[in-house]
């Protein structure tokens, strides 16, 4: 799979304001191995030596390290992560869903099998019918977007995920697909369960048949922003 580290600048323009943010990689995998499983190998770039798991890796297998999903049950692929208060985070992901008539997920989680595919906060749920749904709040699937997906085959997306409010109960994630911001799938969380203190890990679920490709994962937080007039 092709190598691509493209969360290593974010701009963002308000009011006029332009401020410019360098950004740190915590993970990134091209996902170039062979046909076996991911589970126990190593991204390439990776922190704190983790690699891909999860907590039922006998049953739970199938995410491949050559960027494939093959097999037939509920499947995960896991990394270690917990948000720390203060930052802004990056999680994208190229994802395709070729076959089966569920989904696959990209997300940040509190249950490392899975039972995370009910338990994830600022997901994609990946569709073979050209959609997506976006979904918020951990372990609440009541807020569910459906999103017309315009073009087949690998598709960047991307969920920002903001950690910057002093309380882990107020938090904001937001979507995009190709890099486009997705309209409506702003979503800001105040108080209430759900806080992103509660997330432990990263990564991607799938639900029983689901079958595809995934790519170019990666997991920045972002540096100290300089901001210009």
């Amino acid at each position: 799979m092709k190598k691509s580290y493209r969360s290593m600048v974010c701009t963002v323009a308000v009011m006029g304001w332009v401020s410019f943010a360098s950004a740190s990689v915590i993970y990134q995998d091209d996902f170039s191995g062979g046909a076996t499983t991911l589970l126990g190998t190593t991204p390439d770039v990776t922190t704190g030596g983790k690699t891909w798991g999860n907590a039922n890796p006998t049953a739970e297998n199938e995410f491949l390290a050559n960027g494939t999903i093959v097999g037939t049950g509920d499947d995960s692929a896991f990394l270690a992560f917990t948000p720390a208060q203060g930052k802004i985070y990056t999680l994208s992901a190229d994802m395709d869903v070729t076959t089966g008539d569920q989904y696959m997920m990209l997300g940040f989680f509190n249950n490392n099998t899975s039972v995370a595919l009910t338990n994830g906060l600022g997901t994609f749920r990946i569709t073979r019918y050209n959609q997506a749904y976006v979904t918020t709040g951990l372990g609440n699937f009541n807020n569910i977007l459906p999103l017309p997906v315009t073009a087949a085959g690998l598709l960047k997306y991307t969920v920002i995920l903001d950690c910057s409010d002093t309380s882990s109960a107020n938090w904001t994630t937001s979507h995009y697909i190709s890099d486009v911001l997705v309209p409506g799938a702003i979503n800001r969380k105040v108080g209430g369960g759900g806080n992103y203190a509660n997330i432990t890990y990263v990564g991607f679920c799938r639900k029983t048949s689901t079958a595809g490709s995934f790519d170019n994962f990666e997991l920045t937080v972002v540096l100290e922003p300089v901001t210009l007039s």
